[in-house]
């Protein structure tokens, strides 16, 4: 075995089941809508780097041997260098193109971490590949994006989901780690789940404008048409293509508020003094309920005659 390489003990094939020789275990899942702090992604980071150190110890315990060349100091200080290779690696880009790679928790208190968060990476196969030339058979990566849609999109189909990369990765060649390492990545994300995943599935956009969309519009054609009609003399015609115009233009409004909704509610959101996520919120509430209090009072003086 080399210095420098963690080797893979042979498997005696002749005693051993063939049929167990390549098993693996694996799971790839989409990280559902939630809401995260900086204190969130230490936690994580903790999480994951417990496990990925125990992997070392255990690794490195069980493969590498003093050589008769080496002192036992010599031997303990390359064991330790080994195990020191086991750790998680976090690789933060930010907006700006900007990226910060390094290990440890406190990579997220630094001041070289970019400003605003694009997207995070963990990855535990990183380090010991990059060290060690060895990629570990039992490996996890999580990857959050904080990406968020544009603020008014006009461009993409209102129907289609929010795209968003977010997806943690376990692998293992022994199911107690991977179903352990699995559990507790899985627990992690399901305490800090928020209600907002609707709002970014497919055909959200579809049963809205059912729903809300068209009615929507209808009253808005119907208040903009009749403003306009009140007082001038309009051609029959004119009239016609007066609330005709009114009915898209309140089309094209809904659709900018489902916009600006998924903006302003992102599917994976950090949390940041920083954010004027707030401000946003309270323009888009207003708007809302601005809309929704016209529309409730007209129906209350329709009702009464």
């Amino acid at each position: 075995m080399s210095d420098n390489a963690v080797s893979v003990p042979a498997i005696d094939t002749a005693s051993a089941n063939p049929n167990e020789l390549w098993r693996n275990y694996t799971k790839n899942v989409a990280i559902a809508a939630c809401t995260l702090t900086l204190q969130d992604l230490q936690r994580l980071y903790r999480i994951i780097n417990e496990k990925q150190v125990a992997l070392g110890e255990m690794l490195i315990d069980k493969v590498y041997s003093q050589l008769p060349s080496e002192t036992l100091e010599q031997f303990n200080q390359r064991s330790r260098n080994a195990k020191n290779a086991f750790i998680t690696t976090v690789t933060i880009a930010g907006a700006n193109g900007e990226k910060v790679i390094g290990p440890g928790e406190n990579i997220f208190t630094s001041g070289l971490i970019p400003a605003r968060m694009e997207s995070i990476l963990y990855d535990t196969s990183f380090s010991p590949k990059a060290i060690l030339n060895y990629t570990p058979a039992n490996r996890a990566s999580v990857f959050l994006d904080f990406s968020r849609p544009p603020l008014l999109n006009f461009v993409g189909h209102p129907s289609a989901p929010t795209p968003n990369n977010s997806n943690w990765f376990v692998t293992g060649d022994t199911e107690s780690w991977s179903t352990s390492m699995s559990a507790r990545i899985s627990d992690f994300f399901s305490e800090r789940e928020t209600q907002v995943g609707w709002l970014h599935q497919s055909a959200t956009y579809d049963w809205l404008l059912l729903v809300l969309g068209f009615p929507f519009s209808l009253w808005s054609a119907h208040r903009l048409g009749d403003a306009v009609t009140k007082y001038t003399a309009l051609p029959g015609i004119l009239s016609t293509a007066v609330y005709i115009y009114a009915f898209i233009v309140a089309l094209s409004i809904f659709r900018a508020l489902f916009s600006y909704a998924r903006w302003v509610f992102p599917k994976i959101e950090l949390a940041s003094e920083r954010s004027t996520v707030r401000t946003h919120r309270f323009i888009w509430s207003g708007l809302v309920l601005g809309i929704l209090a016209g529309a409730a009072w007209d129906f209350i003086k329709a009702l009464a005659g």
